[in-house]
């Protein structure tokens, strides 16, 4: 099933928020990935096909801002 822009973007809105738990949880960079990538595919994976490049460049983005990923 497949989700409207609007609610992918709150989808990944959330997934930001969650970004500073899961590094504390998760400080091997190996482990935070994993989990950070199960949680992302579930909301590419329910983007619409028209959204599908938008929300994995959006993913992407999360882990290339300043202090996204996990420590090494």
């Amino acid at each position: 099933m497949t989700v409207s822009r609007e609610a992918t973007q709150i989808l990944l809105n959330k997934l930001v928020v969650q970004l500073p738990r899961l590094r504390r949880e998760n400080p091997d960079p190996a482990d935070f990935l994993c989990e950070f990538a199960g949680l992302a595919d579930v909301i590419v994976d329910g983007a619409a096909p028209e959204d599908f490049d938008w929300a994995v460049t959006s993913v992407e983005a999360m882990l290339m801002a300043p202090g996204a990923a996990a420590p090494r």
